[in-house]
């Protein structure tokens, strides 16, 4: 797509086509294609979700596309089409911050072409005292752009509003900002929560334990799950602070936990992790997940 030369500094770049997933337009759309498709049939959602079912969010991988991608597409496939917003939320990997990183941006580039960002709803959340832009960590962060060409795809016509989640002190700043995110929440919106689960290995400085380790990283997954799935912010933040553990979205997801409505349902589409796809490798290991929650 053209951009005008005045829109190149309100343009947020691509960074990570190319490498964590395909830069060419048409390569990328048939890799998409082929995941929404693979991703539907191999999904095994519990509970199921039914053609009527409404999904209001999802919890999605950001991985490289050759480990994450059908993950994630079993989430985008269960969604709905006619979404007007996409509310994206994710961690910052490589800037930490405390509070809601913005972004000043008018769009965000995919290689399938530009999605504008909710300007009017970005000004407004700026009125919070945890929000202020934050372009550098929006511009070096993978969080969010892994899942811009699947909104692209399978909501071409919505616009965005992209926040990078950094920590949040205690459950009164999770609650006390996603009632402002609330207040402009509509319908037609749907919300993605960008995130991985367990981090284990030297890589990641998380060995918690020796023996059984798939089962234990299966537990601990398990264990976050059920919190999320229960809408259980406090179980969530005690989860944490027992465990250590090394969800890198962990402040986003429960910033989601707070925005959920007592009637949604959470449905497990998918679980994988990062040694399925890395053939040989022991030592490390990083988890999955595709969650939708539905009306």
């Amino acid at each position: 797509m053209n951009q005008k030369k005045t829109d190149d500094n309100l343009l947020r770049r691509v960074r990570f086509a190319g490498s964590w997933y395909e830069a060419d337009p048409v390569l990328l759309d048939k890799q998409l294609d082929a995941f929404l498709l693979e991703g539907k049939l191999s999904a095994l959602p519990n509970p199921p979700l039914s053609d009527a079912s409404s999904v209001k969010a999802i919890i999605v991988p950001h991985a490289g596309y050759a480990y994450s991608g059908i993950t994630a597409a079993s989430a985008y496939a269960g969604c709905q089409p006619g979404v007007k917003r996409v509310i994206l939320l994710g961690p910052s990997h490589y800037l930490p911050f405390h509070g809601i990183g913005l972004s000043s941006m008018e769009a965000f580039e995919t290689p399938l072409g530009n999605i504008p960002v909710d300007r009017d709803v970005m000004v407004r959340l700026g009125e919070h005292p945890l929000c202020f832009n934050h372009d550098e960590a929006h511009c070096l962060d993978h969080s969010l752009e892994m899942q811009l060409p699947f909104i692209k795809k399978v909501f071409p016509t919505a616009r965005l509003v992209p926040l990078l989640v950094g920590e949040l002190k205690d459950e009164e700043e999770i609650k006390g900002f996603s009632s402002h995110l609330a207040s402009f929440l509509d319908p037609e919106d749907v919300l993605v929560v960008s995130s991985d689960f367990t981090h284990y290995g030297p890589r990641f400085g998380y060995t918690p334990f020796q023996g059984d380790v798939e089962e234990n990283i299966r537990r601990l997954d398990r264990s976050a799950y059920h919190f999320l799935e229960h809408h259980d912010l406090l179980g969530f933040l005690q989860f944490k602070k027992k465990t250590q553990t090394t969800i890198c979205g962990f402040y986003s997801l429960a910033l989601l936990i707070s925005l959920l409505r007592k009637e949604t349902q959470a449905s497990l589409l998918a679980y994988h992790t990062s040694r399925e796809a890395a053939k040989g490798e022991t030592e490390n290991s990083v988890s999955y997940l595709a969650i939708a929650f539905f009306e």
